[in-house]
Protein backbone atom coordinates (compact mmCIF):
# COMPACT_ATOMS: atom_id res chain seq x y z
CA UNK A 1 0.00 0.00 0.00
CA UNK A 2 0.89 4.09 -0.57
CA UNK A 3 1.11 6.65 2.28
CA UNK A 4 1.60 9.86 1.76
CA UNK A 5 3.61 12.60 4.54
CA UNK A 6 1.52 14.87 5.29
CA UNK A 7 4.38 17.43 5.41
CA UNK A 8 5.98 17.35 2.24
CA UNK A 9 3.56 14.71 0.45
CA UNK A 10 6.19 12.58 -0.43
CA UNK A 11 4.95 8.90 -0.98
CA UNK A 12 6.22 5.74 0.51
CA UNK A 13 5.38 2.05 -0.30
CA UNK A 14 4.87 0.06 2.48
CA UNK A 15 3.57 -3.42 3.46
CA UNK A 16 -0.01 -4.16 3.80
CA UNK A 17 -0.08 -5.39 7.82
CA UNK A 18 2.54 -3.16 8.58
CA UNK A 19 0.53 -0.32 9.99
CA UNK A 20 -1.20 -2.94 11.98
CA UNK A 21 -5.22 -2.80 12.73
CA UNK A 22 -5.26 0.33 14.23
CA UNK A 23 -2.56 2.18 12.88
CA UNK A 24 1.26 3.34 13.87
CA UNK A 25 3.41 5.91 14.26
CA UNK A 26 5.75 6.60 11.11
CA UNK A 27 8.38 9.03 10.43
CA UNK A 28 9.20 10.94 6.59
CA UNK A 29 12.67 10.07 5.40
CA UNK A 30 12.37 12.81 3.66
CA UNK A 31 11.31 15.80 5.66
CA UNK A 32 11.91 13.99 9.01
CA UNK A 33 8.16 14.87 9.96
CA UNK A 34 6.20 11.96 12.55
CA UNK A 35 2.46 11.11 12.34
CA UNK A 36 0.06 8.25 13.15
CA UNK A 37 -0.62 6.47 9.63
CA UNK A 38 -3.99 4.62 9.65
CA UNK A 39 -4.56 1.24 7.08
CA UNK A 40 -7.20 2.41 4.92
CA UNK A 41 -9.00 -0.14 2.65
CA UNK A 42 -9.03 2.58 -0.07
CA UNK A 43 -5.09 2.12 -0.35
CA UNK A 44 -4.15 0.40 -3.24
CA UNK A 45 -2.43 -2.46 -2.81
CA UNK A 46 1.05 -2.47 -4.97
CA UNK A 47 3.74 -5.12 -5.38
CA UNK A 48 6.21 -5.03 -2.10
CA UNK A 49 8.38 -2.89 -2.14
CA UNK A 50 11.50 -1.78 0.14
CA UNK A 51 11.11 -2.72 3.78
CA UNK A 52 10.43 0.30 5.97
CA UNK A 53 14.28 1.28 7.70
CA UNK A 54 13.76 1.19 11.20
CA UNK A 55 14.17 4.65 13.31
CA UNK A 56 16.79 5.80 16.09
CA UNK A 57 13.76 6.07 17.73
CA UNK A 58 11.94 2.53 18.80
CA UNK A 59 9.23 1.81 17.94
CA UNK A 60 8.76 4.41 14.71
CA UNK A 61 10.07 2.93 11.76
CA UNK A 62 11.67 5.63 9.24
CA UNK A 63 9.77 5.30 5.69
CA UNK A 64 12.04 5.40 2.33
CA UNK A 65 9.97 7.21 -0.09
CA UNK A 66 8.41 4.95 -3.03
CA UNK A 67 10.28 3.83 -6.37
CA UNK A 68 9.79 6.29 -8.88
CA UNK A 69 8.04 4.81 -11.29
CA UNK A 70 10.39 4.81 -14.59
CA UNK A 71 8.74 5.54 -18.28
CA UNK A 72 9.68 3.38 -20.81
CA UNK A 73 12.57 4.60 -23.13
CA UNK A 74 11.22 6.09 -26.37
CA UNK A 75 12.08 4.42 -29.15
CA UNK A 76 15.10 5.06 -31.25
CA UNK A 77 14.24 7.88 -33.82
CA UNK A 78 15.38 6.58 -36.97
CA UNK A 79 18.91 7.87 -38.45
CA UNK A 80 18.63 10.36 -40.68
CA UNK A 81 21.81 11.37 -42.72
CA UNK A 82 23.35 15.30 -41.89
CA UNK A 83 25.06 17.13 -44.69
CA UNK A 84 28.05 18.77 -42.77
CA UNK A 85 27.64 22.17 -42.99
CA UNK A 86 31.36 22.89 -43.93
CA UNK A 87 30.61 20.53 -47.04
CA UNK A 88 27.70 22.91 -47.66
CA UNK A 89 29.97 25.42 -47.99
CA UNK A 90 33.00 24.05 -49.96
CA UNK A 91 30.15 23.10 -52.66
CA UNK A 92 28.43 26.51 -52.52
CA UNK A 93 32.01 28.50 -52.80
CA UNK A 94 33.38 25.68 -55.86
CA UNK A 95 29.88 26.76 -57.88
CA UNK A 96 30.78 30.49 -57.31
CA UNK A 97 34.89 30.04 -58.58
CA UNK A 98 33.19 28.10 -61.42
CA UNK A 99 30.37 30.36 -62.50
CA UNK A 100 33.57 33.39 -62.15
CA UNK A 101 36.02 31.52 -64.35
CA UNK A 102 33.14 30.89 -66.52
CA UNK A 103 32.21 34.62 -66.81
CA UNK A 104 36.06 36.08 -66.62
CA UNK A 105 37.70 33.71 -68.92
CA UNK A 106 34.86 33.66 -71.91
CA UNK A 107 37.39 35.10 -74.15
CA UNK A 108 39.76 31.95 -73.95
CA UNK A 109 36.85 29.46 -73.73
CA UNK A 110 35.47 30.97 -76.41
CA UNK A 111 38.30 30.51 -78.28
CA UNK A 112 39.14 26.53 -77.07
CA UNK A 113 35.30 26.12 -77.13
CA UNK A 114 33.60 27.66 -80.33
CA UNK A 115 30.16 25.53 -79.67
CA UNK A 116 30.27 27.64 -76.16
CA UNK A 117 30.07 31.18 -77.99
CA UNK A 118 26.58 30.56 -79.03
CA UNK A 119 25.97 30.08 -75.03
CA UNK A 120 27.30 33.40 -74.21
CA UNK A 121 25.14 35.10 -76.63
CA UNK A 122 22.33 34.13 -74.90
CA UNK A 123 23.28 35.13 -71.87
CA UNK A 124 24.24 38.70 -73.22
CA UNK A 125 27.91 38.03 -72.48
CA UNK A 126 30.49 40.04 -74.90
CA UNK A 127 32.90 37.30 -76.32
CA UNK A 128 35.85 39.26 -77.97
CA UNK A 129 37.99 36.30 -79.70
CA UNK A 130 41.80 36.67 -80.57
CA UNK A 131 40.97 36.42 -84.81
CA UNK A 132 44.41 34.67 -85.61
CA UNK A 133 44.15 36.11 -89.19
CA UNK A 134 45.35 38.98 -90.77
CA UNK A 135 45.09 41.33 -94.31
CA UNK A 136 48.19 40.85 -96.44
CA UNK A 137 49.08 42.85 -99.31
CA UNK A 138 45.87 45.30 -99.71
CA UNK A 139 45.66 47.13 -103.20
CA UNK A 140 42.69 49.09 -104.63
CA UNK A 141 41.92 50.03 -107.86
CA UNK A 142 39.51 52.21 -109.65
CA UNK A 143 36.98 50.85 -112.70
CA UNK A 144 33.47 51.35 -114.22
CA UNK A 145 31.20 48.78 -113.80
CA UNK A 146 28.24 48.80 -115.73
CA UNK A 147 28.25 52.41 -116.22
CA UNK A 148 29.64 53.04 -112.85
CA UNK A 149 32.52 54.47 -111.17
CA UNK A 150 33.43 51.66 -108.44
CA UNK A 151 36.49 50.87 -106.52
CA UNK A 152 37.88 47.19 -106.07
CA UNK A 153 39.93 46.37 -103.22
CA UNK A 154 42.23 43.20 -102.71
CA UNK A 155 44.55 41.00 -100.85
CA UNK A 156 44.90 38.44 -98.48
CA UNK A 157 43.72 37.02 -95.14
CA UNK A 158 46.76 35.08 -93.88
CA UNK A 159 46.25 32.69 -91.20
CA UNK A 160 48.92 33.41 -88.12
CA UNK A 161 47.33 31.07 -85.45
CA UNK A 162 48.56 27.80 -84.71
CA UNK A 163 45.22 26.21 -85.43
CA UNK A 164 42.21 26.23 -87.86
CA UNK A 165 40.26 29.27 -88.30
CA UNK A 166 36.54 30.65 -89.28
CA UNK A 167 37.22 33.01 -91.41
CA UNK A 168 35.01 36.64 -90.55
CA UNK A 169 33.37 39.09 -92.84
CA UNK A 170 35.42 41.35 -94.72
CA UNK A 171 34.28 44.64 -93.89
CA UNK A 172 35.37 47.87 -96.67
CA UNK A 173 34.69 51.60 -95.66
CA UNK A 174 35.04 54.74 -97.99
CA UNK A 175 36.86 57.32 -96.31
CA UNK A 176 37.02 61.22 -96.93
CA UNK A 177 40.45 63.58 -96.31
CA UNK A 178 39.54 62.91 -92.52
CA UNK A 179 39.33 59.49 -92.42
CA UNK A 180 35.42 59.89 -91.79
CA UNK A 181 33.41 56.37 -93.33
CA UNK A 182 31.20 57.93 -96.26
CA UNK A 183 30.10 54.36 -97.70
CA UNK A 184 30.76 50.95 -95.65
CA UNK A 185 30.46 46.88 -97.50
CA UNK A 186 29.69 43.92 -95.54
CA UNK A 187 31.07 41.27 -98.07
CA UNK A 188 31.57 37.16 -97.21
CA UNK A 189 34.97 35.88 -97.25
CA UNK A 190 36.63 34.03 -99.75
CA UNK A 191 36.35 30.50 -98.10
CA UNK A 192 34.46 29.32 -94.75
CA UNK A 193 37.58 28.18 -92.61
CA UNK A 194 41.61 28.43 -93.49
CA UNK A 195 44.26 26.53 -92.21
CA UNK A 196 47.27 27.23 -89.96
CA UNK A 197 49.56 29.25 -92.49
CA UNK A 198 47.52 29.20 -95.16
CA UNK A 199 46.24 32.55 -97.22
CA UNK A 200 43.17 33.27 -99.27
CA UNK A 201 43.30 35.81 -101.82
CA UNK A 202 39.97 38.18 -102.09
CA UNK A 203 38.71 40.91 -104.21
CA UNK A 204 35.72 43.04 -103.43
CA UNK A 205 34.37 46.03 -105.33
CA UNK A 206 32.29 48.81 -103.41
CA UNK A 207 30.84 51.91 -105.41
CA UNK A 208 28.94 53.76 -106.76
CA UNK A 209 32.52 56.02 -105.52
CA UNK A 210 31.45 59.36 -103.60
CA UNK A 211 34.17 61.78 -105.49
CA UNK A 212 35.16 63.00 -101.69
CA UNK A 213 36.22 59.54 -101.27
CA UNK A 214 40.19 59.51 -100.15
CA UNK A 215 41.39 56.46 -98.76
CA UNK A 216 39.74 53.28 -97.97
CA UNK A 217 39.96 50.96 -94.80
CA UNK A 218 39.77 47.19 -94.65
CA UNK A 219 38.92 44.84 -91.26
CA UNK A 220 36.73 42.00 -90.39
CA UNK A 221 33.26 42.85 -89.09
CA UNK A 222 30.53 40.79 -87.66
CA UNK A 223 28.28 38.72 -88.89
CA UNK A 224 24.49 40.04 -88.55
Amino acid sequence: MIITCPSCSTSFQIRSGSLGETGRMVRCSSCGQRWFAKPTAASPAMPAGPAAVPSVEAGVPELAPAPPTVPPPPAAAPAVARRSPLLGWLAGTLAVLLLAAFVAGRNEIAAQFPATLPLYQRLGLPVHLAIGVEFHQLSSVQRVEQGRRVIAVSGEIANVSGQQRVLPPIRVALLDGDYRELDVGLFDPPQPTLEPGALARFEVALGELPPEAKNFSVTFGERP
